[in-house]
């Protein structure tokens, strides 16, 4: 198998100077040395091999859900439902920060609530902001891209996990952004989609129970040559449906392949 050094170039110009530098995607440091952990995300890898980090996601997502809440913790007490999420927010663990997640810790305020709030108002959305700090501590990343819609020094993170909320299963995605000039990586928005309009391959329709509506040209690059992004509920549909069987490598604990 021939690696073509523009491919690696490539990796290494998108993961160096990110959080997953060197790590596996659940935010463990590598196995593998510097070079095969470049090789093993390259293009030729993968269409020899397979497309492993799709299958260590899709394992991630269809397993045991990392959370299961029920009910509603936000009791009105006369203000703004969105002034009780950011306070419960700002109580739980670490102030306004979730320590410890895949790509560093992340800054949540109440105006990054507001913000990802502004989009709509259906109850499910106060239970999703809910799980937002288990799905940053204990997901997988699904997706990271360098200088997010051509800005530069700013990268984009999408942290995913499977969550049970009243009894139903869903998939969760966080996206959190990096300024490498502010040293800072801060929540963005977070989606919330029912994991059965994933069943049986089913095309899966862009109706978001979230704390977010997702717009049609939101997600990350695609490929080297296209500036285009990609809507996030592609990014999630693109790792579910991939092909298993056609995995012709061993994964470790990390998700990640074992070369010898």
């Amino acid at each position: 198998m021939r690696i073509n050094q523009k491919h690696l170039d490539y990796v290494y110009k998108q993961f160096k100077n990110t959080p997953l530098w060197l790590k596996a995607p659940n935010g463990k440091p590598t196995n593998l040395t510097e070079e095969k952990w470049l090789i093993v995300r390259t293009i030729e890898f993968k269409e020899h091999y397979g497309n492993w980090e799709s299958v260590a996601i899709k394992r991630f997502m269809e397993g045991n859900p990392i959370v299961e809440i029920t009910g509603f913790v936000f009791s009105d007490d006369g203000t703004p439902i969105v002034s009780r999420i950011a306070k419960w927010m700002k109580d739980k663990d670490d102030g306004d920060y979730v320590r410890d997640t895949p790509l560093g810790d992340v800054r949540i305020t109440s105006r990054d609530i507001k913000d990802s709030w502004r989009e709509g108002r259906r109850a499910i959305r106060a239970e999703a902001f809910r799980v937002v700090p288990d799905v940053l501590k204990k997901g997988i990343v699904i997706n990271l891209v360098k200088d997010y819609k051509g800005k530069s020094g700013l990268t984009r993170g999408l942290i995913a996990a499977p969550v049970v909320i009243s009894g139903k299963r869903y998939y969760v995605i966080v996206a959190v952004q990096y300024d490498m000039n502010a040293k800072r990586m801060v929540f963005h928005d977070a989606y919330t989609v029912e994991r059965t309009m994933f069943d049986n391959n089913k095309e899966a329709q862009q109706e978001f129970l979230a704390t977010g509506a997702v717009p049609q040209n939101e997600g990350q690059r695609t490929s080297p040559a296209d500036n285009s992004v990609e809507p996030v509920l592609n990014v999630l549909r693109r790792h579910l449906f991939v092909n298993q069987n056609e995995l012709k490598c061993r994964l470790d604990e990390n998700g990640e392949p074992v070369l010898f």
